[in-house]
């Protein structure tokens, strides 16, 4: 996961439209508590789970339920018995993996279809535009985990595939508060029925999982059972609209589960106008959203920060409500489904060969830019179809830079060149060196620079950084990062760049990474603060392991590439004869 913030700190979790403070515990005047009463979450180490029973016996306490994916197992405790203090016992344990509160998360929102000329969202996105060359596939599942969905929605109903209810635990999971048949619509609503509003992926299916009460409140324990459900049920796209400032190693651990069965994760990255952890959009496996207005701007009450990976429209949003009505709601949760939905129609196009991380990485790579306050931009729907196999349209529509605000290039008059730079420095940051031949990273050879994680309890973490230094002069248009080497005890590897305009660590991205060394790289367009007046440049390269898998790098070789647009020279021209001159050449010549 990134690094999370301590679990004390005082966030705010959302309900609908609104803030809502939460503390842990269920103090008078709470708007509510921050887990389920006397219940408890833990996972056993292997080979230990004979062990349960005699922790329960100790406890007094007894089984509501499993997650038997993730073998995690829900405890009531026996009454009066304090939900903080058992988890800090349990967690002493040497048989326990781990124990936590059973956290309550909660929602994060407040064509010729005859209100698509209320849709600016769809058109902001250029999804009218894609659909020329991709309406999506009904092979293509999204699952919208939340409250539910109408099962009896006429934009919906036509798309519907089975689904679960995890609070009334029964397969009729009909929507109880509204908010997940909103977000259903946004990512697959019908289009071009005549009726209603169109969605983002108008070709696939949606997989109703309801994991929260009418409330907009929801169990961990609920919230992972439902995720695991979809992606063993065929979910390729599984749509996360809450959340909360709790990080838990069961929801991740579902999350890398659904991962591994190919499923893409898009989370909603909160409404609290911070820069704050939000989870599960925090988790490295999720695509975090924060939701951006008519403008482009970002939504005043969005989080914000270089985790949040992508925005999508999130103001003013109509979608599908229960009862066949359609109303306007706003939120991060309005601007993850229609990430969902963008992620179905590149599944589709990409055909039964498309992977995840290749979805990603189109989805991440072909974002308008919009900020700052997102790492990458807001989602363009004819830029990721182009990337995935589509053609592109005509310049003016939502592909062009004039219109999307793409960047820029190197400007008229000017040469753009590509500098290839060597490290010039090293450090470690967490984890140790265990070799390091000289110029091991210069060049691809035999000679590796080999690390190892540190340990951080149940994590283990190993965090480098690689310097090096720009003689060239002129505008830096893009900085790449190019890294051969092999990873162990993890399966990908983070970048930051070094921020000199801001004095920070910009997240740059994601690439996974294996046993048998290979090449990734890291680029970043507008890379003027990436940097310093006096050429420097600094990348950090992190990779995070659970289950105390010792992580091991051997990199063979980093290198810089930035591209620098520079004057260009003119060669000396001889200046135009003038009248005078003309005169005499003539008389001289004859002509």
């Amino acid at each position: 996961m990134r690094t999370p913030s301590p679990l004390a700190l005082a966030l705010a979790v959302l309900v609908a439209l609104l803030a809502v403070p939460v503390a842990k515990g269920a103090a008078a005047g709470d708007k509510g508590p921050a887990f389920a009463a006397g219940e408890v979450l833990i996972k056993l180490k292997p080979g230990k789970d004979t062990e349960l029973t005699r922790i329960l016996n100790e406890l007094g306490a007894k089984v509501l339920g499993k997650i038997a994916r993730l073998d995690v197992s829900r405890l009531k405790l026996p009454r009066g018995e304090k939900v903080e203090r058992i988890v800090e016992r349990l967690k002493k344990l040497p048989q326990v993996a781990y124990a936590e509160p059973n956290y309550l998360l909660r929602i994060t929102g407040p064509s010729d279809d005859a209100r698509w000329s209320e849709q600016w969202d769809m058109r902001r996105m250029g999804a009218d535009q894609g659909w020329a060359v991709e309406r999506g596939s009904s092979g293509v599942v999204i699952a919208i985990v939340d409250t539910g969905v109408d099962l009896d929605h006429p934009d919906l109903k036509p798309k519907l595939v089975a689904g679960h209810d995890f609070v009334d635990n029964d397969d009729a999971p009909d929507d109880v508060g509204g908010h997940g048949t909103h977000c259903a619509g946004i990512a697959a609503a019908a289009t071009g029925n005549g009726v209603g509003v169109a969605g983002v992926c108008p070709g696939c299916a949606i997989m109703p999982i309801r994991v929260m009460d009418g409330s907009g409140t929801g169990a961990v324990s609920a919230i992972a059972d439902g995720v695991v459900w979809a992606a063993d049920h065929g979910a390729r796209v599984i749509s996360l609209s809450l959340g909360g400032p709790y990080t838990s190693y069961a929801e991740e651990e579902a999350i890398n589960y659904a991962w591994s069965k190919g499923a893409v994760v898009v989370a909603a990255a909160g409404n609290d106008n911070m820069q704050s952890p939000f989870y599960p959009a925090w988790f490295e496996r999720c695509i975090a959203v924060g939701a951006s207005d008519e403008n482009d701007a970002r939504a005043d009450f969005s989080d914000y920060g270089p985790w949040v990976d992508v925005a999508a429209p999130g103001t003013a949003i109509l979608s599908t409500v229960p009862g066949g009505g359609y109303e306007y709601k706003q939120g991060t949760s309005m601007a993850a489904p229609h990430v969902a939905g963008l992620a179905g129609l590149v599944l589709s196009r990409l055909g039964a060969s498309g992977t995840n991380v290749e979805v990603r990485r189109i989805i991440e790579e072909s974002c308008d830019p919009v900020g700052d306050w997102v790492a990458r931009g807001r989602v363009n729907v004819v830029k990721a179809l182009a990337l995935a196999g589509g053609p592109r349209p005509a310049k003016g529509g939502a592909d062009d830079p004039k219109v999307g605000g793409g960047a820029g290039g190197g400007g008229q008059g000017g040469v753009s060149k590509v500098v290839g730079l060597s490290p010039n420095g090293f450090a470690v940051n967490q984890g140790f060196t265990v070799a390091a031949p000289k110029n091991s990273l210069v060049q691809s050879d035999d000679g590796r620079l080999e690390l190892s994680s540190a340990a951080t309890g149940y994590d283990r973490v190993l965090d480098f950084q690689v310097s090096s230094r720009l003689a060239a002069q002129g505008k830096v248009e893009s900085v790449e990062v190019v890294l051969e080497a092999s990873l162990q005890g993890a399966t990908e590897i983070t970048a930051s760049f070094y921020n000199f305009t801001t004095n920070g660590w910009d997240w740059i991205g994601r690439v996974p990474l294996g046993a048998t060394e290979s090449t990734v790289s890291f680029k970043r367009g507008n890379a003027a603060p990436y940097v310093s007046q006096n050429g420097d440049l600094r990348v950090k390269l992190r990779a995070l392991s659970t289950w105390w898998k010792t992580i091991t790098v051997g990199a063979d070789m980093v290198r810089f590439n930035v591209q620098v647009s520079v004057p260009e020279t003119k060669p000396a021209q001889d200046k135009p004869l003038g009248d005078k001159a003309k005169d005499a050449w003539k008389k001289l010549w004859g002509k």
